[in-house]
């Protein structure tokens, strides 16, 4: 299953990791990982119950969200350099903390 954290939902999950030290996680090549739909079913024993809903997932194309409730999706359709998505090695990925940022950015004023 591809599922990847992103904008709010990532940046819970760093500061989550940030201060319990269990931050060990593998840097994948973003384009390939997205390349994939997410698979039903979207279930809270993937993605930790202590994350905030709606959870924000990124996908690489409209065709690729889902209808779920409660997610809010983000399509990034873009390039994206190596290092951008990492594996949290608990069956879902996260958006670096540098996208993560970049994302942030977008959603807030000056």
């Amino acid at each position: 299953m591809t599922i990847v954290l992103s904008h709010i939902s990532a940046l819970q999950y760093w500061r989550f990791a940030r201060n319990n030290a269990s931050g060990h996680c593998n840097v994948l090549h973003a384009r390939t990982l997205l390349s994939k739909a997410p698979e039903a079913p979207l279930n809270d024993t993937i993605v930790p119950d202590w994350l905030n809903r709606p959870l924000h997932l990124l996908v690489s194309k409209d065709i690729f969200r889902l209808p779920y409730n409660p997610i809010r999706w983000h399509v990034w359709n873009g390039p994206l350099p190596k290092g951008s998505i990492v594996d949290s090695g608990k069956g879902f990925y996260i958006c670096s903390p540098e996208l993560c940022f970049i994302q942030i950015a977008n959603t807030v004023p000056l």
